[in-house]
């Protein structure tokens, strides 16, 4: 038996295209191309205005409006250069430690919560929070509260309940502030 002959596929082969190499092109220098830009543009307007003048009509465009309400044009703003400060002495915006607590109330009441509620009463600025009140009391006295309650007196001022953990008492940390 003889070999039998191998198909011939009826794909053709198409042969891969070769790699060009990457030829940058040289960059234009932008003066020169906005000249060339403008002198084309003086140009078109130049044989449009001829074409029109030929015609007989007239250079002149009417602007075309497309609404019904006036917009008026929006106009340069400067910025601010004063000549002089209207405010000698800038505020102090943030609240310190020293500012936020005021002084420890001493009253019997006080005094009660101290021993029995492991709590520590101060009056404190107004605009302060319990935040603020807690950072101040860990600023000045490196004790952490466990928590802070306040309430505003009739008088106006704050009142804050620092209340400690367990371990800390508050009346050694009325004898570190010298409250009893």
């Amino acid at each position: 038996m003889a070999p039998k002959d191998k198909k011939k596929s009826h794909k053709k082969e198409i042969p891969l295209p070769r790699m060009k190499k990457l030829v940058h092109p040289k960059k234009r220098d932008p003066k020169k191309v906005q000249a060339t830009r403008e002198k084309q543009k003086a140009e078109r307007t130049k044989k449009r205005v001829s074409k029109l003048l030929a015609e007989g009509k007239s250079t002149k465009v009417r602007k075309v409006w497309h609404t019904t309400v006036f917009m008026r044009p929006r106009t340069k703003i400067h910025p601010k250069n004063p000549l002089f400060p209207r405010k000698s002495i800038t505020k102090r915006k943030a609240l310190d430690a020293y500012k936020i607590l005021k002084y420890p109330v001493t009253s019997d009441k006080a005094m009660k919560a101290m021993e029995e509620q492991n709590t520590l009463v101060f009056i404190t600025d107004i605009k302060s929070s319990k935040k603020d009140i807690t950072r101040a009391f860990n600023h000045l006295y490196q004790v952490k509260p466990m928590k802070v309650r306040t309430l505003i007196r009739p008088t106006g001022q704050k009142k804050a309940f620092i209340v400690f953990p367990k371990d800390k008492e508050a009346v050694t940390v009325a004898n570190k502030i010298g409250i009893c």
